[in-house]
């Protein structure tokens, strides 16, 4: 898939006004669970990488479902024979 869209500014030296919405969205979730883990007396740390482990997983999960489902829709789709 070629996204259309993009999170940052040609050169990649800045966001876009999406690209820092979805920033301050992402930060309001995790915030809290930071807050909650480092009360519980875990490493800020440790639990920064865990949530960058997860969003990593989640990333290479959909990708590979997405071009899963696109292999078998190419073996389903009937050729088109060359005039």
């Amino acid at each position: 898939m070629d996204p259309r869209k993009h999170l940052y500014n040609e050169g990649w030296e800045s966001s876009t006004e999406e690209g820092y919405a979805l920033f301050a969205e992402v930060e309001d979730v995790l915030r809290p669970i930071m807050e909650r883990m480092s009360a519980q007396g875990y490493s800020l740390r440790e639990v920064a990488h865990q949530m960058v482990s997860a969003a990593i997983m989640m990333e290479a999960e959909t990708v590979l479902l997405r071009n899963m489902e696109a292999r078998k829709r190419e073996k389903h789709e009937p050729a088109t024979p060359n005039p």
